[in-house]
């Protein structure tokens, strides 16, 4: 995104900066939408909604031109900022639960490895196609550098858009809609997460004791 507001609209460098700054806050506010969710009815849900948002942004972003101006760029930031806000919790929730307390270290390891490496694995895949296609455009078509990397990063962005909706899919057949969010999502009047008595402290990290 950086590279796209500084390259093709030619911001300076503290205006694109400025401009990144809704995704992050859009995160926030999707976390937050994520928790009540997940509560009611599963992590499915807000996993599936996350996933799907995500893929409306890159899919926005696809659509961006030389002349399209920062609204693209800003529709993908807070789309794909809730988008991830809400996915990412309640992935890592879906996946501790159900695990024993005993192995909750191992299971945020794995969790937290895993992540680690899809994100390096997706910037250096997206970032490969871009590159590829910026590189042929420019040397070979002679296309000018604003629109050659326009063309990388919408065919990035479209591939980027299939891979999310094919995990979200894998979410949907892969993980029971019975799977609920531990009871300490539920908050005491002071904003606090509170166990019920008879829960496992153990198995609801983090919470207060009834």
């Amino acid at each position: 995104r950086t590279p796209c507001v500084q390259t093709v609209q030619v911001l300076p460098a503290g205006e694109a900066g400025l401009g990144l700054v809704p995704r992050p806050a859009a995160g926030v506010a999707g976390t937050l939408v994520a928790l009540p969710l997940a509560n009611r009815w599963s992590g499915r849900i807000p996993t599936i909604a996350g996933l799907a948002l995500i893929a409306i942004g890159l899919a926005a972003l696809a659509q961006a031109s030389t002349s399209s101006g920062y609204s693209v760029v800003l529709a993908f930031e807070v789309l794909a900022g809730i988008g991830a806000g809400m996915a990412g919790p309640a992935v890592t929730e879906t996946v501790m639960i159900v695990l024993p307390s005993d192995q909750a270290g191992i299971g945020s390891a794995i969790n937290d490895a895993t992540r680690q490496i899809g994100s390096a694995l997706g910037v250096a895949v997206m970032g490969s196609v871009l590159v590829h296609i910026l590189t042929m455009e420019t040397t070979r078509l002679s296309t000018p550098l604003a629109a050659a990397f326009v063309s990388g990063m919408s065919t990035a962005a479209w591939l980027a858009t299939g891979m999310i909706l094919l995990a979200a899919v894998i979410v949907c057949r892969g993980v029971r809609p019975s799977t609920h969010l531990p009871s300490c999502f539920h908050t005491s009047s002071s904003g606090r997460p509170r166990c019920p008595r008879g829960v496992d402290v153990g198995s609801a990290r983090g919470c207060m004791v009834d």
